[in-house]
């Protein structure tokens, strides 16, 4: 009944020769007028039309835009208690010099939402963010919402969950900020070593190190064969049988 309308994601991450094609294909499959949403960074799309001629018939192009003062002093103001000014002098920041760090920062809305994560309903006080001396560049402010969001997040998300009188997932409430930090670093690393930016879960034994993976696997099997060992020729021949 064309009630589901497929949103097809990282056009730009497909081989440059392979853009076309693809955009061709999708090109025929909406000729009817089904509703489809593609996802490119804008060079990659820019380059696909220019150099190799290929468009979207119908398809309305949407850009991303930065997002601006206002728009970002409403979202990190959005929680906050009737009186509290904590977030003005972010706000006053924005304002007088929105092409400094913290401006080009706060113009994307992944850092924005970072932000208010990282500081919202914390003790700690946002006018920090302002603080050219400890952030005297984008990238340095960057990594510094970065490294706050996980110890911000996980206190706010077991709360959520504890206070919750119908669902207790107990499991959920061990996982701290430092052991979440770990795992996270090590699928990191893991994506790192094998260069690719899509984690798939069915390959995740091949993060663990080859002789812990063989451990693991063989310690079961080494235990069988001692148990039968042992009861058909007793200790010495479970330990053969083990080993």
């Amino acid at each position: 009944d064309e009630r589901v309308m497929p949103v097809l994601d990282g056009l730009d991450e497909a081989p440059p020769e392979l853009q076309a094609a693809a955009m061709d294909a999708i090109d025929l499959a909406i000729a009817g007028g089904r509703p489809l949403v593609l996802t490119c960074r804008r060079t990659e799309y820019e380059d696909a039309v220019l150099h190799h001629g290929v468009i979207l018939t119908s398809a309305t192009v949407v850009e991303m835009q930065p997002v601006d003062v206002e728009d970002a002093a409403r979202f990190l103001t959005a929680r906050q208690h009737a009186g509290c000014s904590s977030w003005q002098p972010v706000i006053e920041t924005l304002q007088h010099r929105p092409r400094g760090p913290l401006g080009q920062v706060m113009s994307t809305p992944l850092m924005v939402d970072l932000a208010r994560t990282a500081y919202g309903g914390t003790a700690r006080d946002p006018a920090e963010l302002s603080d050219d001396a400890r952030f005297p560049d984008r990238t340095s402010l960057e990594e510094h919402l970065l490294d706050a969001f996980l110890p911000a997040a996980y206190p706010q998300q077991q709360a959520r969950l504890s206070s919750s009188a119908v669902i207790r997932p107990a499991a959920c409430l061990q996982y701290g900020p430092e052991q979440s930090r770990r795992w996270l670093t090590s699928l990191a690393r893991h994506l790192q070593r094998t260069r690719t930016r899509d984690l798939a879960w069915w390959e995740l034994s091949n993060a663990i190190p080859q002789p812990t993976r063989g451990l693991i696997f063989a310690i079961p099997s080494a235990v069988i064969f001692a148990i039968a060992g042992a009861l058909a020729g007793g200790p010495r021949v479970g330990i053969v049988y083990g080993l």
